[in-house]
């Protein structure tokens, strides 16, 4: 290996360390609150799709997805946005659509607050034909008090926990 290499790769090794380090020690200084380094400004959006639906489609890329009965018989779907952070909640063939969509560095955001993630869904109605949510480290929360004939639910590093009953089908795939 030539001498310029490895002086080379021992100046990035001292820097990348100096780096970790006072990442390290600005990270404990905050007690680990990450939301302290947040510089992004997020604010509350409600989507109200109007239509019948009986299938729900849930794409997130991170985030909890979380289910909550609905006061006033409407669907409604809460979530926080931002410029980078965008959501869409459709009502199309008799199923409700909801998807994030994200512009930032391929499609990783930085500087985001955990919570600003989440979507909140309130269904009006108990009883659906089918759910399928998708989240790549958020968790998946169903609660008592809905009836799915079929519940299909992907996440990659969060949790799922499905308390509504299923009639035909229960498929948990998690990693």
């Amino acid at each position: 290996m030539k001498k310029s290499t490895k002086i080379m790769l021992i100046v990035f090794s001292c820097l990348f360390a100096v780096g970790f380090v006072t990442a390290s020690i600005d990270a404990a200084l905050t007690g680990f609150n990450y939301k302290f380094f947040n510089t992004t400004d997020f604010k509350k959006v409600s989507y109200t799709p109007e239509g019948e639906f009986n299938s729900i489609y849930i794409s997130a890329a991170d985030g909890n997805v979380e289910f909550y009965r609905s006061d006033d018989g409407k669907c409604r779907i809460e979530c926080m946005e931002n410029e980078d952070i965008k959501h869409s909640a459709e009502i199309s063939g008799g199923a409700l659509n909801i998807k994030r969509e994200s512009n930032g560095v391929f499609g990783i955001n930085f500087g985001g607050v955990r919570d600003a993630y989440d979507i909140k869904i309130y269904l009006p109605e108990n009883s659906y034909r089918s759910l399928s949510a998708e989240s790549d480290s958020g968790d998946v929360l169903v609660p008592e008090g809905f009836d799915f004939s079929q519940v299909r639910i992907y996440t990659k590093s969060g949790d799922a926990s499905v308390k509504s009953s299923c009639g035909e089908l229960l498929l948990v795939q998690t990693v």
